[in-house]
């Protein structure tokens, strides 16, 4: 049975001083090991494309897309990379999706 999962992807415009976004968006996977799984796999091979839901994304130049949080669909967390807590501060309410 495959559950629903909420990843929170990070993606910076590096060339774009207001470049940090965060995008909200739901994946199904069996457990959590498939997902990070799939994850990694699909960045690698271009299958997630989250920087599509940041408007005018085309002419913010080159990007990093990172998943940096994931909750069950219930809300509950069951991953989280601490490593871009500060950059989180950073992201205004307007660049959030």
């Amino acid at each position: 049975m495959k559950n629903e999962f909420v990843v929170k992807w990070l993606i910076d415009f590096w060339d774009n001083d207001d470049g940090l976004y965060l995008v909200d968006e739901v994946i199904e996977a069996e457990k959590i090991d498939d997902l990070i799984e799939k994850l990694d796999n699909g960045i690698e091979n271009d299958e997630f494309t989250p920087e599509k839901n940041v408007p005018n994304w085309h002419d913010l130049g080159d990007f990093n897309i990172e998943y940096i949080q994931i909750n069950t669909n219930n809300g509950e967390q069951v991953y989280k990379d601490n490593d871009f807590s500060e950059e989180l501060k950073l992201i205004p309410e307007k660049n959030k999706f």
